[in-house]
């Protein structure tokens, strides 16, 4: 089993994706890749399906999934805010790759039965991962998470698109389908095993709360009080060095599960705090929990995150089968992505890696599926034994 990365930071895209094609077609050596992920940032967006074909064309891959994003790397080089394009690949021998997409301009945007999943993703008894491109816009993520958990074995990596901040601005491209909505993605099997790596960048403040009134997308309570004062209680009792990182941004946690005794970063899903209204006392939140639910305000740290990032690689190196290639999903809050992307080389060698900032990051956590924020997720690609 083998993978191979490579970018180019041309801003012509012509002339990038001759860049990334002639590199990897180098790499392989007359080699059929079984799979080819490709990751635009913004700037190639308009010429992205272009782009697209002239390096399938060349490289020849079984199948193909690409989607635009804020930023792209590859390795160390994280060309923040300037033109990127990445071109992963995996090869081997028995590789299977199956590439999918849906566009929900041609149909409903509904995919959430088991069997749908099975049957468009599925490469067989021996699954071994699945990964996800959504466009933010126009893909409710967590029934389609939820129906890919009961369908499918193995991990799922990816991410939501973070290559627009408009409807129908992100690029979505399968083998030679595109679109502007919905989804693309790529199931993998064969001699090829994954592994999941979640890092996260935020870290609990004050004490859990009840969720006891809600309004469409705003929180109106928490523990029977107004939201706002909630907030500005937790706030006014931390320390200077914390209350300096609430600049940053206060956010919500949402309990993955309210059945914990004790209650870890890891036990709550990063949502951003997206208004607040001093009148009614009520926070707006992307994707408003429910009356019941716990929750904790967090705050961005990048020491933490650092720390997370150190924690999540000590698990991974209690596997001894060496990896071969990481495909990585990081939000833009992150401490710092050259940062990560140091780290994760340092501990697990120099792999090639791709990855692209993402809006929201995918990953099975300790029994589904869900949406990380502030976090970094990783797909760890492993030989199959025997």
């Amino acid at each position: 089993m083998r993978a191979f990365s490579r970018i180019s930071e041309h801003p012509d895209s012509r002339t990038a994706a001759m860049e990334v094609a002639t590199a990897l077609e180098k790499d392989l050596q007359g080699a059929t890749p079984a799979a080819l992920i490709l990751l635009g940032s913004f700037h190639h967006a308009s010429a992205l399906t272009l782009v697209a074909g002239t390096i399938r064309d060349q490289i020849q891959p079984g199948s193909m999934i690409s989607g635009t994003a804020q930023t792209v790397f590859s390795g160390l080089r994280a060309p923040e805010r300037r033109s990127g394009l990445v071109g992963f690949v995996l090869e081997g021998d028995g590789l299977q790759a199956r590439a999918f997409i849906r566009d929900w301009h041609r149909g409903p945007a509904e995919l959430t039965t088991p069997e749908e999943w099975s049957t468009m993703a599925s490469t067989g008894a021996d699954h071994a991962a699945t990964i996800l491109l959504a466009d933010p816009f126009s893909t409710d993520p967590r029934p389609v998470l939820q129906a890919i958990d009961q369908a499918l074995p193995g991990p799922v990596g990816g991410g939501l698109l973070s290559g627009s901040t408009r409807p129908g601005g992100n690029v979505l491209i399968a083998d030679d389908e595109h679109a502007s909505t919905g989804l693309v993605g790529l199931g993998l099997g064969g001699p090829i095993r994954c592994g999941t790596l979640v890092s996260q960048g935020c870290r609990p403040i004050g004490q859990r709360m009840i969720v006891t009134g809600v309004h469409e997308s705003a929180v109106m309570s928490l523990g029977g009080r107004p939201a706002t004062d909630a907030a500005r209680e937790t706030i006014m009792g931390l320390n200077q060095s914390d209350r300096d990182l609430v600049a940053n941004g206060l956010r919500l946690g949402v309990a993955v599960t309210e059945y914990r005794e004790h209650f870890g970063p890891h036990d709550y899903l990063v949502r951003e705090i997206t208004g607040v209204d001093e009148q009614t006392g009520a926070l707006r939140v992307a994707e408003r929990p429910s009356v019941g639910q716990s929750v904790q305000f967090l705050i961005r740290d990048p020491a933490s995150a650092d720390s997370d990032l150190d924690l999540a690689l000590d698990a991974a190196s209690l596997d001894e089968a060496p990896p071969f290639g990481l495909l990585l999903a990081e939000s833009g809050v992150r401490a710092g992505t050259e940062s990560d992307l140091e780290r994760l080389n340092a501990r697990l060698g120099d792999l090639p890696t791709a990855g692209m900032i993402c809006a929201g990051e995918f990953a099975r956590g300790r029994d589904r599926s869900v949406v990380h924020g502030a976090s970094a997720s990783a797909l760890i690609f492993r030989a199959k034994e025997g």
